[in-house]
């Protein structure tokens, strides 16, 4: 039986960070021939910040932000996000950037041992269908990171 990992992980990631997961996997369809000169940044609460190649194009979807912002709802299939900010800075810096680990960020197998036991039984029966010794691990940490951000989203500050 073969299984599409990109419905396995929508199945294990948790539901309230699925749109989230959407919204990556579907960026190309939304931003279509634009996709190589705008990057999602970041993405906080009801917030997307998206990196520009240049600032004339920050300029051009700033005036084309409510139309993006429509377009980005539907597809994620809710009214999430209320706000596009727009970032101007070189992709060679970025991509050096995003392949340099985040140590601070990483969790220890104790950590993620805790925060994987959460996981519920259709979650854990999804995950062991993935033959990928690798692949399942990436995945639990994935999942583990996902919880934790929930987490601490939750303690008040």
């Amino acid at each position: 039986m073969q299984f599409n990992v990109h419905h396995i992980l929508f199945n294990i990631i948790p539901t309230e960070f699925r749109w989230k997961f959407l919204l990556l996997n579907q960026w190309s369809d939304i931003i279509g021939s634009l996709e190589g000169k705008v990057h999602i940044k970041q993405i906080h609460e009801h917030v997307i910040l998206l990196s520009v190649s240049h600032p004339c194009w920050a300029q051009e979807l700033l005036m084309m932000s409510n139309m993006l912002k429509r377009k980005i709802n539907k597809v994620i299939g809710c009214d999430t996000i209320k706000e596009i900010r727009f970032s101007y800075k070189s992709f060679v810096k970025h991509e050096l950037k995003k392949k340099t680990p985040l140590h601070n960020n990483s969790l220890s197998d104790r950590q993620l041992s805790l925060l994987s036991s959460t996981m519920t039984n259709h979650e854990t029966e999804a995950l062991n269908t993935i033959q990928e010794p690798e692949l399942q691990k990436i995945l639990k940490k994935f999942y583990a990171t996902c919880k934790r951000k929930q987490i601490l989203s939750d303690i008040p500050t």
